[in-house]
């Protein structure tokens, strides 16, 4: 594909200049986007802290693989965001103001959010006019380049492996939004160490939930506030750890989902940051003694004969699912 050169005329993106060939990585507008691949080394941890870099004292850097470093002038002000994670994070850090876009329905991916936020003093997200990028149907992911081109982001808050895996795009089509529009900076395949595309397997690393949140947090220089939001994590889980009942009473998991009479069961034991919530207290897993992969399926009398004390839900809380009657 051949990019159009008349996209950059006029725009703030005139005097960037891009080092390195890491496709999927790159720089906020008027930054000096040097980038590296990433090693996983503890110069990566350590850009993780929004420390300072480059050829001026007011510029800062990030870094998560696959992008792997990148060096930014200004806090990204206007953000494309695919998944719910990166949205609440963007909000946890201070910055949901930014986030102009969702992966699906905002109106559903919002109310997801807001039903924990109402919990929350102070905590919202206004997702009125917030785009939709995914136009697919029947399990296809469709999303068109030229909504990204004309959301014109600071920063693109997905992982390029991910978009290089969707219908009609490919490495080099990541790499021409990098360029014409603005940075990735994400990591997908952390959630269930799937592996990513083939071009992005050799500078690819699984991070856990927290590290994940510290990267993006370097990303709006709020790394003082994620930690101080971390630790109240790590003081409710080791509340809860201090009141679990032994090992042998605790009951059994069942984690699924439920759509058109059919459960599709996963496992808790499991490694990616999908059982973040369950991995801390060593939850028995109701399907531990069955083949689980991402094709199987289970219908009501196979679920009966697992038998599992407790149900988790996943992806239930949204406009278009009525958990209250699959409940019933």
């Amino acid at each position: 594909m051949q990019p159009d050169a008349d996209r950059l005329t006029g725009t703030r993106r005139d005097a960037i200049r891009y080092c390195g060939a890491v496709a999927g990585a790159g720089l906020l507008a008027g930054c000096s986007g040097r980038e590296t691949t990433p090693s996983g080394s503890e110069n990566e941890a350590g850009s993780a802290d929004g420390g300072s870099g480059g050829d001026s004292p007011d510029t800062y850097t990030a870094a998560m693989a696959p992008v792997g470093e990148v060096e930014f002038d200004a806090v990204p002000e206007s953000v494309s965001v695919y998944s719910l994670l990166y949205a609440d994070l963007a909000v946890a850090l201070g910055h949901g103001g930014a986030v102009n876009s969702l992966g699906f329905d905002a109106d559903a991916g919002g109310n997801t959010l807001d039903a924990y936020y109402a919990n929350l003093d102070g905590v919202s997200f206004d997702h009125e006019g917030i785009t939709q990028l995914n136009s697919g149907s029947g399990g296809g992911i469709s999303v068109d380049r030229e909504l990204l081109y004309e959301l014109d982001s600071d920063l693109h808050l997905a992982d390029p492996a991910l978009f290089a895996s969707f219908d009609g795009w490919d490495e080099e089509d990541v790499a021409e939004v990098r360029e014409r529009v603005g940075p990735w900076f994400g990591n997908s395949y952390s959630r269930r160490h799937a592996a990513p595309p083939e071009a992005y397997r050799d500078r690819y690393e699984y991070y856990t939930l927290p590290e994940i949140g510290e990267r993006v947090a370097a990303a709006f220089r709020e790394s003082e506030r994620f930690a101080a939001l971390d630790a109240v994590r790590e003081d409710l889980i080791e509340t809860i750890r201090s009141d679990l009942p032994p090992a042998e009473e605790r009951p059994t998991v069942a984690t699924l989902i439920y759509m058109d009479g059919t459960y599709y069961p996963s496992r808790t034991d499991e490694p990616g940051f999908a059982n973040a919530h369950v991995r801390p207290f060593d939850v028995p897993d109701a399907f531990a003694g069955d083949d689980i992969t991402y094709e199987t399926a289970y219908d009501h009398e196979r679920l009966l004969e697992v038998d599992p004390d407790v149900v988790l839900h996943q992806y239930g809380i949204a406009s278009y699912y009525d958990v209250g009657a699959v409940r019933e």
